[in-house]
């Protein structure tokens, strides 16, 4: 499964019929750079996002989580980095409620980055004992 800014809003509804990972196309956010191919997925206990990198070394990427958004950005130099040549690429996704944004982890391994946002305790998967 894949998400990003360049997917029809229709096929995203099918996959996300919540909202959670609108598209995100009306803002200077997206206006600028490529958008960034990402899947995600949800478990009892947090969001998780792999965003494609190859090639982007960890310091040319940008990730911030503002205004109930996750905003992923990166910079591919094609040669010296003081070079402006390169691309640019950006995605942006909503984050549902349920996220605790103050928990949110990132790891890049092999052009891939990996993040994943804790859900709220209110919000968990919980075992009920039945007496």
């Amino acid at each position: 499964m894949k998400l990003a800014l360049t997917t029809p809003r229709s096929f995203v509804e099918r996959l996300d019929p919540l909202g959670w990972l609108d598209e995100f196309n009306d803002s200077f956010w997206a206006s600028g750079g490529t958008a960034i191919p990402g899947r995600w997925r949800e478990t009892a206990e947090a969001l998780e996002f792999q965003f494609d990198l190859p090639g982007i070394d960890r310091k040319d990427i940008g990730l911030v989580v503002e205004d109930g958004l996750l905003k992923v950005s990166a910079r591919r130099y094609f040669w010296e980095k003081s070079d402006d040549a390169g691309a640019e690429y950006r995605t942006a996704v909503n984050l549902p409620e349920i996220a605790d944004s103050n928990r949110i982890d990132a790891k890049l391994e092999q052009g891939v980055l990996r993040v994943r946002l804790q859900k709220r305790a209110e919000a968990r998967a919980r075992t009920i004992n039945v007496e």
